[in-house]
């Protein structure tokens, strides 16, 4: 099997690719694999999860992996070495991550996928025009979102999320965002017969596990994949509106201006200024 070395603290590598060119693999290092864009399958301990745009997984050292893909798929990767981990995070800290069973995103929280979504932009833009103070900034991003997946980990866990495998939770976060582009499939009803919950209990159940409304949560995940195609692509408004599902581009600009308070056209522009 191969095996993967790094011989710096941190490096990050930009990757696209229509199939993914290693069989399953290890790394002597842990790796951060988040996905731009595109959606495919990620296999670990011959487990498999879906994957999708803002997914995030969290790779340990001598873990047989690989990324199955389906579409046209967008990723960064960021990794780090176990001496990165000792110098910047606390004991406690450091055996949290080196405990990461599950095989999921580490980010349940859609506040947090976008804040990692933006951490990410900012570094690969850093990382590829170094100046002065780079390195500073770059150390100081990546533990930032470091920070992020500590917390994820700690809110799931003292939900007892990631503690068993077969928790119907993850599954359904994981399932929203993957099929996040199909809302047919995350109306309640759908959700509750895939999972075997009543339409009426799947709400609450969501609710008590992630203490966030089912729908707000679907909405959140939704609005994040409109603002991933918007500054990663060229597609026109109304070529997003029919690829993520709106009735037409007036429902998805309705949508937008109401929970972002400002139009598609306007996020894009004042982004990508």
């Amino acid at each position: 099997m191969k095996r993967e070395n790094m011989f710096q603290a941190f490096e990050l590598i930009v990757r696209e690719y229509n199939t993914f060119p290693l069989p399953v693999h290890q790394h002597t290092f842990f790796e951060l694999a988040y996905i731009v864009s595109g959606t495919g399958t990620f296999q670990v301990s011959l487990h498999d999860t879906p994957y999708s745009a803002g997914s995030l997984f969290l790779i340990l050292p001598n873990t047989s992996h690989v990324f199955k893909i389906e579409s046209y798929s967008h990723f960064v990767y960021l990794r780090f070495t176990e001496h990165y981990l000792e110098q910047y995070f606390t004991s406690d800290e450091r055996d949290l991550i080196r405990s990461v069973q599950h095989t999921g995103s580490v980010l349940c929280d859609p506040k947090d996928r976008e804040n990692v979504r933006d951490l990410v932009n900012v570094i690969v833009r850093e990382y590829t025009q170094v100046r002065v103070y780079s390195n500073e900034l770059l150390n100081y991003w990546l533990r930032s979102i470091i920070v992020l997946i500590v917390r994820n980990l700690i809110v799931s866990e003292s939900l007892g999320v990631f503690r068993v495998e077969e928790e119907k939770i993850m599954q359904i976060i994981q399932y929203i965002q993957a099929h996040i582009r199909e809302p047919r499939l995350l109306q309640l009803a759908s959700l509750g017969q895939r999972f075997h919950l009543s339409e009426t209990y799947i709400g609450r159940y969501f609710k008590r596990h992630t203490n966030e409304n089912l729908k707000d949560y679907i909405l959140r995940c939704r609005l994040a994949s409109v603002e991933d195609l918007l500054l990663h692509t060229s597609m026109r408004i109304n070529e997003i509106a029919a690829i993520m599902n709106y009735t037409d581009e007036s429902h998805l600009i309705r949508e937008f201006k109401k929970y972002k308070n400002m139009s598609p056209s306007d996020f894009r522009s004042g982004r990508k200024n």
